[in-house]
């Protein structure tokens, strides 16, 4: 994100102001809380404004069609591949249940033969 070198940029400011500023106290207070207040009002301002822009909204929105669209397709392939493997199993169990019908049809024969 762009506003995290705004914060760091202030942090470096108050580092840099505080190894600047003479030894009197206030001075040096003001020196270190003074570029952290400003960060702070210009933290909460881009926070503030940023997101009600158009451009930032179209960001997200893009972000959130190509998130839903990603989700879509792979339910999809997800329910394809189940019904391939259903698709299968009903051709096994068909199968079986013919192997198992002749089984029992040539038993029967043999039984009366």
């Amino acid at each position: 994100p762009l506003n995290i070198w705004a914060m760091v940029i202030f942090i470096a400011l108050a580092v840099f102001a505080v190894t600047a500023a003479p030894d009197i106290a206030i001075l040096h207070w003001l020196a270190w809380w003074g570029p952290l207040v400003a960060g702070g009002v210009a933290e909460a301002l881009y926070l503030s404004t940023m997101p009600n822009t158009p451009g930032y909204r179209r960001l997200v929105d893009q972000r959130t069609r190509r998130r839903a669209l990603a989700e879509r397709n792979r339910r999809r392939e997800d329910l394809g591949d189940q019904s391939h493997r259903h698709a299968r199993r009903g051709t096994n169990s068909r199968h079986n249940q013919r192997t198992a019908e002749q089984i029992v049809g040539r038993e029967r024969r043999e039984r009366v033969s």
